[in-house]
């Protein structure tokens, strides 16, 4: 598998806009493993890195070629903790029933007023594997921010009024 590396700015951007981008650079590269490096600038140069978070080895969906949407339904995971839950926005601590890896959980709804497309609300669901302390941080992080490259690996599922994106890593 090819390594796609991606210098995406996201400052001011909604997280459909920074995934939109994503997904652009993917399409040109298929077969790819997305690596995120953010720039930092260094007076008149920019000076890049790599980062990395927390990979979950052990856990069985890390290790799924194909996800599927079963994998990551309610029904696979305990619930540990909830830090919010309303019709359009709900974060969780869940616990993976197969192997005990712990995820931080956003689901983020917007409302299609116009009924654009087919009509479909658009629909954000990410999960973060943490380490037993690592989720406390998470829970007061916007939509946005949660898509730090830092915070990768994480999985996500975007469902739009325009396409479907599939579960999926990003890793």
């Amino acid at each position: 598998m090819k390594k796609l590396i991606a210098k995406i700015n996201s400052r001011g951007k909604t997280p459909t806009e920074v995934w939109g981008e994503i997904q652009e650079a993917l399409k040109k590269t298929p077969e790819t493993e997305v690596v995120f490096m953010p720039t930092y600038k260094q007076g008149k140069d920019a000076v890049s890195k790599v980062v990395k978070g927390f990979i979950p080895e052990q856990c069985i969906l890390w290790k799924k070629k194909n996800l599927k949407e079963a994998d990551v339904a309610s029904s696979a995971f305990d619930l540990v903790e909830t830090y919010v839950n309303s019709s359009h926005l709900s974060k969780y601590l869940l616990k993976c029933k197969e192997c005990g890896q712990l995820y931080f959980f956003e689901f983020r709804e917007r409302v299609n007023w116009s009924g654009a497309g087919n009509g479909n609300d658009y629909q954000y669901s990410t999960w973060i594997p943490v380490g037993p302390t690592g989720a406390g941080s998470l829970k007061d992080k916007s939509s946005i921010e949660l898509l730090d490259p830092t915070l990768l690996p994480r999985m996500q599922e975007d469902l739009t009024p325009y396409e479907d994106n599939p579960v999926h890593w990003v890793k």
